[in-house]
């Protein structure tokens, strides 16, 4: 296995099904793929904190709320693995915890994680799926199917995902 010393960076465009499937999922390589349209892709321009509160601001989200961030995690000292508390609660609350000059209570160190899978997006925040395409173009041609579950995850900069393999392949956007 070699692992390269940075993420290499590929305009969408110019990466065919084939070689997305032979030079990155094949070799467990990940890519990041510049030059989405806003025009394939409008969250890109519309997601902005004022019209995420607006579309979805009282729905409610499950949310993971961990004391120092770390979700899932073995547990150095006792050995044990620890996952982190699933709350629900409007995104509206969530996003304003996500920001201590908003809405945090003061003292509070509490991360919050807009973390949940199993088709988070199509089944907590419906309305936000007009935002984006139903598939990933290229991951629907290099797989020959829609995607399964399609997910939102939103945190700051505490909330961390200890490092592991997943059974089947993941395609972030």
């Amino acid at each position: 296995l070699v692992v390269p010393s940075e993420v290499p960076r590929k305009p969408a465009k110019n990466v065919s099904p084939l070689e997305f499937m032979r030079d990155f999922v094949a070799a467990s390589q990940p890519v990041v793929l510049t030059g989405l349209s806003s025009k394939d892709w409008p969250c890109l321009s519309r997601w902005t904190k004022e019209y995420l509160l607006d579309k979805v601001g009282d729905l409610e989200v499950s949310v993971n709320v961990t004391p120092d961030g770390l979700g899932d995690f073995v547990e150095e000292r006792t050995g044990l693995f620890v996952k982190p508390l699933e709350d629900r609660m409007k995104f509206r609350d969530f996003w304003l915890a996500l920001d201590p000059a908003e809405g945090r209570p003061a003292g509070s160190r509490d991360v919050h994680y807009l973390s949940r899978q199993n088709d988070s997006l199509r089944e907590e925040l419906p309305s936000l799926m007009e935002d984006v395409p139903q598939a990933v173009p290229l991951g629907a041609a290099a797989f020959g199917n829609e995607p399964e579950a399609v997910n939102l995850w939103i945190g700051d900069s505490r909330a961390v995902s200890s490092c592991h393999k997943d059974h089947y392949e993941n395609l972030y956007v």
